[in-house]
C-alpha cells in the first residue's frame, strides 16, 4: 500500500519547521563540485538549529529556487517529472547535511522500504514547500517499475546543497548518457555554475561495492583545472554529468531534452503578455520588494510571479504545461497566504489562473484577458465586489506590491 507510515509524508508537513529542524543559511561561492578535492563550497556556518538571532534576509529564497533557464545543474523539480532516483545520492545527501550538523530526524525511504533498488523510475507526484531558512522542497515519487514497490509513493525533503550531487536525475537525461562507455583516456566536458569544465576519464569502477552495477559516480576523472593547492584534481562522476568535449568550449547549456511544444509554448507566450498587459495583473508582474514588504518571505515559502513564468516560458524551463499551471495554482496560494480568500488579489490571481488554463485548453479563446473580463462581470453581478469598503481587499490595497508573486 502507500506510504502512510512514512513520516515524511509532504501532506502533514506544517508551515514552519521546528528549532531542531531548521538549518542555517549557506553562503554561495563559484562552481559546486562532487568532492572536497575540488573544493566543493559547503555550509559556511554549522551550528546545530536556528541561530540567536534571524534577520529577514535570511528567509530570502535561495537561487535554486528562483532559477528562470533550463539548466541540468542543479535539478529544480517540475510537477510530472520522470526522473531517476538514486539511492547512493541520497545517502551521500543525508551524509551532506550531517556533516553540517543539519540532519533531519526523518527516516530515509529505504527505513521503509529495505527493498528499494539502487537505481528507482519515479514520478514527481507532489511538491511541497517549507519556509526556512533555508526552503526545502518536499518531493513525492511513486514509484514506476520497482520490483518489490511498484506505483507506491515515498517522500523526502530537499534542496540544492553546495558540494553535493544531484541524486535525482531526469530520466530522458539519464537514458540518454547511460549506455556511452567511456574508455580510460578519453576527454570530455561537464557543466557546472554556467560553464563549462574539461576533464580526462582515468578509469570505469563501482563507485560502491554495495551498488556493483549502479552507474552512480562510476567514472574517476581528473580536471584539467588544479586544484586549489596546486594538486591534480580528481573527482568521481556519472555517465549524465559527463558530454564530449566540443572544440569551442561553449558557455551555453545543453538545450533541454523536455520542453514546451513549439506551439503550445508560443500560445502560453502570447497569452502570459496579454494578461501582464492587463490592469488585473499590475499587482503579479514582478517579483515581490522584500526590502519593502520584510515578512513576505517569513510568510510564503516559494515566491512566484508573472514576470517570472513569462521569463520562464521563454526560456524552455517547464518541461509540461502542468509544471506551468502548477506556477500559477503557487501564485494564487501566495495571494491568499499573505492577503486572504476575500481580497481582491487572492480573486484576481484566481481569474488569471482559470482564465489562462482554458485559454490553453480551448484553441478557440483568442484571448485569456476576454475570460478575465467575463469572470469579472460575472462577479460583480453577484455582488461580490473586493473592492466594496471594509471589504479585505479594499484595506489591502496599500500591499499591492506584494499581492502574491
Amino acid at each position: 500500500d502507500d506510504d502512510d507510515d512514512d513520516e515524511s509524508d509532504a501532506g502533514e508537513e506544517s508551515l514552519f519547521l521546528s528549532d531542531s529542524d531548521v538549518p542555517v543559511k549557506k553562503k554561495g561561492g563559484k562552481k559546486a563540485s562532487a568532492n572536497d578535492e575540488r573544493g566543493g563550497k559547503g555550509d559556511s556556518r554549522k551550528q546545530k538549529g536556528r541561530p540567536a538571532a534571524l534577520t529577514w534576509e535570511d528567509y530570502l529564497p535561495t537561487p535554486w529556487l528562483m532559477l528562470t533557464t533550463p539548466d541540468p545543474i542543479p535539478y529544480a523539480p517540475q510537477i510530472g517529472d520522470t526522473v531517476r532516483y538514486f539511492r547512493q545520492g541520497h545517502e551521500a545527501y543525508l551524509q551532506a547535511e550531517e556533516a553540517a550538523l543539519l540532519a533531519s530526524t526523518r527516516r530515509p525511504p529505504w527505513a521503509n522500504m529495505p527493498r528499494l533498488r539502487d537505481v528507482e523510475l519515479c514520478r514527481v507526484t507532489q511538491l511541497t514547500y517549507i519556509i526556512g531558512p533555508p526552503t526545502l522542497c518536499v518531493l513525492k515519487l511513486q514509484l514506476l517499475e520497482s520490483e518489490d514497490y511498484r506505483d507506491q509513493t515515498f517522500s523526502f525533503k530537499y534542496r540544492d546543497m553546495d558540494g553535493v550531487l544531484d541524486f535525482l536525475v531526469l530520466d530522458s537525461r539519464y537514458r540518454g548518457s547511460v549506455d556511452r562507455v567511456w574508455p580510460d583516456g578519453a576527454r570530455f566536458r561537464s557543466f557546472m555554475d554556467k560553464s563549462y569544465y574539461s576533464g580526462t576519464v582515468r578509469r570505469r569502477l563501482p563507485f560502491s561495492d554495495d551498488f556493483p552495477n549502479s552507474p552512480w559516480r562510476q567514472y574517476d576523472v581528473r580536471w584539467d583545472e588544479p586544484a586549489a593547492d596546486g594538486q591534480e584534481a580528481l573527482d568521481r562522476l556519472s555517465p549524465w554529468d559527463m558530454e564530449p568535449e566540443a572544440g569551442d568550449m561553449q558557455v551555453d547549456a545543453p538545450a533541454p531534452v523536455e520542453r514546451l511544444p513549439d506551439a503550445q509554448r508560443a500560445r502560453a507566450m502570447a497569452g502570459l503578455r496579454s494578461i501582464l498587459t492587463y490592469p488585473a495583473s499590475g499587482a503579479f508582474r514582478a517579483p515581490v520588494d522584500f526590502d519593502r514588504y520584510r515578512s513576505y518571505c517569513k510568510m510564503v515559502a516559494y515566491p512566484i510571479d508573472l514576470g517570472t513564468i513569462h521569463e520562464r516560458t521563454q526560456s524552455n524551463y517547464y518541461r509540461r504545461l502542468d509544471a506551468l499551471l502548477w506556477d500559477l495554482d503557487l501564485l494564487v496560494g501566495n495571494a491568499e497566504r499573505f492577503n486572504s480568500s476575500s481580497s481582491v488579489f487572492f480573486h484576481s490571481a484566481q481569474n488569471i489562473r482559470r482564465a489562462f488554463a482554458e485559454y490553453m485548453k480551448d484553441m478557440s479563446v483568442p484571448d485569456p484577458v476576454t475570460l478575465i473580463r467575463q469572470y469579472e462581470q460575472m462577479s460583480d453581478a453577484a455582488g461580490n465586489d473586493p473592492h466594496a469598503p471594509g471589504s479585505a481587499g479594499a484595506a489591502g490595497a496599500a500591499a499591492a506590491g506584494a499581492a502574491g508573486a
